[in-house]
C-alpha cells in the first residue's frame, strides 16, 4: 500500500533467512497535498497496531518503530495511545523534510544506518512497511478480508471540496470528483499520486488501484 507498491508478501518472504533487528513502520508523507496515511493512522489505529503485532511475529524483530513527521501530532498521539500496552512498539517524530518518506532516508533517520548501494534494507537488519499496509495485514489475518478499499486523497485548488475518501479499488476518478462536489474550475493539470513523483492524467474515467494514494486537480497558480 506504499508509494512503490512493492508486494508486502514478497518483502516479508525475503526476511525469513535474515536477522531482522528492527521493523520500521513508515508514517511519513513527504509529498505535498497527500494526507491519506495520516487519516489511516488517526482513524484506523487499532488496525495499524494490530498489523504491526503480526509483522513482529512474522519477521522475528524484537522492536518496531513507527516514524511520523512532526506535522502530524494527532496521528502520533493516537498511535502512542493505541500502542500503550506494547513495550516493543515505539513512536518517533521525524522532521518534515522531502523525501523523508523514501525508504533509505527513512531508515537513516531512525536507525542511523545507511543501506549500501546495491543492497536491500534486510541486509542491515531492517524491514520497512507502510502504515496502510499494516492495516491491510491486520484485516487479512484477523478477519480474512482481501484488500478491496483504500483511502485516497482527492485534492487541489481546482476541486470544490478536497477530502480523503475510503473508496473501493476500481472506482472511477470521475466518481470521486463528483463525490467531492465536482470541479470549481477546469484543472490546469490532473496528477495521480503526489506532485513530486506522480504522473499527469488526461482521462478522469480512470479507476483507482491499490497504489493510488491521491489524485490532484491543480490550478495554474499551483503548477510551479
Amino acid at each position: 500500500m506504499g508509494g512503490a507498491v512493492f508486494p508486502a508478501a514478497t518483502k516479508l518472504r525475503s526476511t525469513l533467512n535474515k536477522q531482522i533487528d528492527t521493523l520500521l513502520i513508515n508514517g511519513c508523507e513527504c509529498e505535498p497535498y497527500l494526507t491519506c496515511d495520516d487519516k489511516v493512522m488517526c482513524e484506523q489505529s487499532t488496525q495499524v497496531i494490530g498489523g504491526i503485532r503480526h509483522l513482529l511475529t512474522i519477521t522475528g524483530a524484537p522492536l518496531a518503530i513507527i516514524g511520523i513527521e512532526d506535522n502530524k501530532p494527532e496521528a502520533m498521539q493516537t498511535l502512542i495511545d493505541a500502542a500503550s500496552e506494547d513495550d516493543n512498539i515505539q513512536v518517533k517524530a521525524l522532521p518534515t523534510h522531502y523525501p523523508m518518506g523514501s525508504a533509505k532516508q527513512f531508515i537513516q533517520a531512525l536507525c542511523k544506518v545507511e543501506v549500501p548501494k546495491g543492497k536491500r534494507s534486510t541486509d542491515v537488519g531492517v524491514v520497512v512497511q507502510n502504515v496502510a499496509t499494516c492495516a491491510a495485514i491486520y484485516n487479512a489475518v484477523r478477519y480474512g478480508r482481501p484488500q478491496t478499499h483504500r483511502v485516497v486523497t482527492i485534492s487541489g485548488g481546482a476541486l470544490e471540496h478536497p477530502m480523503n475518501i475510503e473508496a473501493p479499488i476500481g472506482t472511477l476518478i470521475s466518481e470521486l470528483v463528483a463525490y467531492c462536489g465536482g470541479l470549481k474550475e477546469s484543472a490546469s493539470r490532473i496528477v495521480i499520486g503526489g506532485p513530486m513523483m506522480g504522473h499527469t492524467l488526461t482521462n478522469m474515467h480512470t479507476p483507482i488501484i491499490k497504489g493510488t494514494s491521491g489524485v490532484l486537480f491543480l490550478e495554474e497558480s499551483e503548477l510551479p
